[in-house]
Protein backbone atom coordinates (compact mmCIF):
# COMPACT_ATOMS: atom_id res chain seq x y z
CA UNK A 1 0.00 0.00 0.00
CA UNK A 2 3.10 2.55 1.03
CA UNK A 3 3.73 2.50 -2.83
CA UNK A 4 0.64 4.10 -3.89
CA UNK A 5 0.86 7.06 -2.20
CA UNK A 6 3.60 9.03 -2.22
CA UNK A 7 4.57 12.34 0.19
CA UNK A 8 4.82 15.13 -2.32
CA UNK A 9 7.88 17.39 -3.11
CA UNK A 10 7.33 20.99 -2.44
CA UNK A 11 6.68 22.44 -4.98
CA UNK A 12 5.11 19.11 -6.65
CA UNK A 13 1.30 20.66 -7.07
CA UNK A 14 -0.34 24.06 -7.49
CA UNK A 15 -1.70 25.46 -3.71
CA UNK A 16 -3.60 28.24 -4.92
CA UNK A 17 -6.78 26.83 -3.97
CA UNK A 18 -6.10 26.71 -0.35
CA UNK A 19 -3.75 29.94 -0.25
CA UNK A 20 -6.68 31.75 -1.14
CA UNK A 21 -9.29 30.31 1.06
CA UNK A 22 -11.29 30.07 -2.10
CA UNK A 23 -13.74 27.04 -2.86
CA UNK A 24 -17.35 26.17 -3.94
CA UNK A 25 -19.07 27.75 -0.89
CA UNK A 26 -17.00 30.70 -0.21
CA UNK A 27 -13.97 30.98 2.05
CA UNK A 28 -13.30 29.15 5.80
CA UNK A 29 -11.08 30.43 8.34
CA UNK A 30 -8.48 28.43 10.19
CA UNK A 31 -9.76 27.01 13.69
CA UNK A 32 -8.39 29.52 15.88
CA UNK A 33 -10.20 32.76 13.88
CA UNK A 34 -13.09 30.65 14.32
CA UNK A 35 -12.55 30.51 17.63
CA UNK A 36 -12.25 34.03 18.00
CA UNK A 37 -15.43 34.26 15.65
CA UNK A 38 -17.31 32.91 18.61
CA UNK A 39 -17.62 29.29 17.33
CA UNK A 40 -17.53 26.62 20.01
CA UNK A 41 -15.21 23.61 19.10
CA UNK A 42 -16.76 20.43 20.64
CA UNK A 43 -15.17 16.64 20.17
CA UNK A 44 -18.92 14.65 18.88
CA UNK A 45 -19.54 11.32 19.92
CA UNK A 46 -20.35 10.47 16.44
CA UNK A 47 -18.09 7.40 15.29
CA UNK A 48 -18.55 8.30 11.78
CA UNK A 49 -15.54 10.07 10.84
CA UNK A 50 -17.15 12.91 8.07
CA UNK A 51 -19.98 13.50 10.19
CA UNK A 52 -19.07 17.49 11.04
CA UNK A 53 -22.45 19.37 13.09
CA UNK A 54 -22.69 23.04 12.94
CA UNK A 55 -25.49 24.17 15.17
CA UNK A 56 -25.91 28.28 14.08
CA UNK A 57 -28.23 28.25 17.35
CA UNK A 58 -25.54 28.27 19.73
CA UNK A 59 -22.23 28.50 17.64
CA UNK A 60 -21.07 24.70 18.00
CA UNK A 61 -19.07 22.37 15.77
CA UNK A 62 -19.06 19.27 16.84
CA UNK A 63 -16.37 17.03 15.10
CA UNK A 64 -15.98 13.49 16.01
CA UNK A 65 -11.95 12.65 17.07
CA UNK A 66 -9.18 11.79 14.91
CA UNK A 67 -6.21 9.89 16.29
CA UNK A 68 -3.18 11.06 14.08
CA UNK A 69 0.19 8.77 14.70
CA UNK A 70 2.78 7.61 12.17
CA UNK A 71 0.53 5.31 10.01
CA UNK A 72 -2.05 8.23 9.56
CA UNK A 73 -0.49 9.36 6.44
CA UNK A 74 0.07 6.40 4.48
CA UNK A 75 -3.52 5.43 5.35
CA UNK A 76 -5.58 8.20 4.47
CA UNK A 77 -3.45 9.29 1.10
CA UNK A 78 -3.75 6.14 -0.37
CA UNK A 79 -7.66 6.32 0.67
CA UNK A 80 -7.25 9.53 -1.19
CA UNK A 81 -5.79 7.85 -4.29
CA UNK A 82 -7.93 4.96 -3.98
CA UNK A 83 -10.82 7.27 -4.20
CA UNK A 84 -9.94 9.79 -7.10
CA UNK A 85 -9.11 6.82 -9.33
CA UNK A 86 -12.15 4.67 -8.70
CA UNK A 87 -14.91 6.51 -6.78
CA UNK A 88 -14.29 10.12 -8.29
CA UNK A 89 -17.96 11.57 -7.57
CA UNK A 90 -17.27 10.16 -3.83
CA UNK A 91 -14.37 11.25 -2.36
CA UNK A 92 -15.54 11.25 1.33
CA UNK A 93 -11.81 10.99 2.36
CA UNK A 94 -10.52 13.69 -0.19
CA UNK A 95 -13.20 16.13 0.98
CA UNK A 96 -12.93 15.56 4.54
CA UNK A 97 -8.53 15.57 4.82
CA UNK A 98 -8.98 19.60 2.97
CA UNK A 99 -11.55 20.77 5.54
CA UNK A 100 -9.02 19.70 8.27
CA UNK A 101 -6.38 21.65 5.59
CA UNK A 102 -8.61 24.84 6.31
CA UNK A 103 -8.83 24.22 9.71
CA UNK A 104 -5.39 23.93 10.58
CA UNK A 105 -3.46 26.40 9.26
CA UNK A 106 -0.59 26.99 12.32
CA UNK A 107 0.47 24.97 14.95
CA UNK A 108 -2.14 27.02 17.58
CA UNK A 109 -4.96 25.43 15.07
CA UNK A 110 -3.31 22.03 16.15
CA UNK A 111 -2.97 23.39 19.81
CA UNK A 112 -6.86 23.62 20.14
CA UNK A 113 -7.89 21.10 18.27
CA UNK A 114 -5.70 18.82 20.71
CA UNK A 115 -6.86 20.92 23.72
CA UNK A 116 -10.68 19.84 22.22
CA UNK A 117 -10.20 16.11 21.90
CA UNK A 118 -10.74 16.72 17.88
CA UNK A 119 -7.06 15.39 17.55
CA UNK A 120 -5.04 12.83 19.29
CA UNK A 121 -1.63 13.82 18.88
CA UNK A 122 0.46 10.23 18.72
CA UNK A 123 2.98 12.07 16.39
CA UNK A 124 4.48 14.13 19.24
CA UNK A 125 4.65 18.12 18.03
CA UNK A 126 1.68 19.77 16.77
CA UNK A 127 4.44 21.13 13.92
CA UNK A 128 4.32 17.50 12.94
CA UNK A 129 0.84 17.39 12.63
CA UNK A 130 0.47 20.80 10.41
CA UNK A 131 2.86 19.39 8.25
CA UNK A 132 1.19 15.93 7.36
CA UNK A 133 -2.10 17.77 6.49
CA UNK A 134 -0.26 20.39 4.50
CA UNK A 135 1.25 17.08 2.68
CA UNK A 136 -1.87 15.65 2.17
CA UNK A 137 -3.90 18.30 0.56
CA UNK A 138 -1.28 18.78 -2.01
CA UNK A 139 -2.92 15.62 -3.71
CA UNK A 140 -6.58 16.94 -3.88
CA UNK A 141 -7.94 18.75 -6.85
CA UNK A 142 -11.37 20.24 -5.89
CA UNK A 143 -14.37 21.17 -7.92
CA UNK A 144 -16.77 20.52 -5.29
CA UNK A 145 -16.96 19.70 -1.42
CA UNK A 146 -19.34 17.90 0.42
CA UNK A 147 -18.80 20.26 3.23
CA UNK A 148 -19.51 23.58 1.66
CA UNK A 149 -22.47 24.08 3.21
CA UNK A 150 -21.23 23.88 6.13
CA UNK A 151 -18.71 26.15 5.36
CA UNK A 152 -21.26 28.78 4.44
CA UNK A 153 -23.16 28.39 7.32
CA UNK A 154 -19.75 28.93 9.52
CA UNK A 155 -19.11 31.90 7.60
CA UNK A 156 -22.48 33.07 8.07
CA UNK A 157 -22.08 32.90 11.67
CA UNK A 158 -18.92 34.50 11.53
CA UNK A 159 -20.17 37.51 9.61
CA UNK A 160 -22.41 38.94 12.55
CA UNK A 161 -19.96 40.63 14.57
CA UNK A 162 -21.51 40.42 18.05
CA UNK A 163 -20.61 36.87 17.99
CA UNK A 164 -17.01 37.58 17.81
CA UNK A 165 -16.97 40.45 20.30
CA UNK A 166 -18.43 37.87 23.18
CA UNK A 167 -15.89 35.08 22.26
CA UNK A 168 -13.23 38.08 22.01
CA UNK A 169 -14.74 39.09 25.85
CA UNK A 170 -14.46 35.30 27.26
CA UNK A 171 -11.27 34.81 26.06
CA UNK A 172 -9.33 37.72 27.30
CA UNK A 173 -11.41 38.14 30.65
CA UNK A 174 -12.76 35.39 30.99
CA UNK A 175 -10.91 32.49 29.68
CA UNK A 176 -10.07 31.35 33.54
CA UNK A 177 -11.60 31.60 37.14
CA UNK A 178 -9.21 33.84 38.26
CA UNK A 179 -9.30 36.20 35.17
CA UNK A 180 -13.24 35.78 35.37
CA UNK A 181 -12.55 36.96 39.26
CA UNK A 182 -10.09 39.89 38.14
CA UNK A 183 -11.88 41.23 35.70
CA UNK A 184 -15.54 41.84 38.35
CA UNK A 185 -13.39 43.20 40.70
CA UNK A 186 -11.89 45.72 38.31
CA UNK A 187 -15.19 46.45 37.34
CA UNK A 188 -16.70 47.02 40.78
CA UNK A 189 -13.71 48.80 41.71
CA UNK A 190 -14.39 51.68 38.69
CA UNK A 191 -17.72 51.31 39.22
CA UNK A 192 -17.41 52.52 42.79
CA UNK A 193 -14.52 54.82 42.03
CA UNK A 194 -17.47 56.50 39.56
CA UNK A 195 -20.16 56.72 42.48
CA UNK A 196 -17.01 58.13 45.13
CA UNK A 197 -16.20 61.14 42.44
CA UNK A 198 -20.30 62.17 41.70
CA UNK A 199 -20.74 62.20 45.49
CA UNK A 200 -17.67 64.13 45.53
CA UNK A 201 -18.99 66.15 43.12
CA UNK A 202 -22.34 66.43 44.54
CA UNK A 203 -21.43 67.89 47.92
CA UNK A 204 -19.66 71.02 46.67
Amino acid sequence: MDLIFQKPKENELPEQILEEGKMQGGYLYSAVLLLEAGVKFKVSSDRYLFELEFDQSNGELKIPHLRVDNSTESFYGNLMVWEQCYYPNDIFTCDYIFLKAYLIRSVEDVDLLVRRRIIINQLGKPKAILALFNRLRRHIRVEKNRYSELFMKLNAYNAVRHHGWIAILKLQYFSTPWKGVATIATIVLLVLTMIQAICALISL
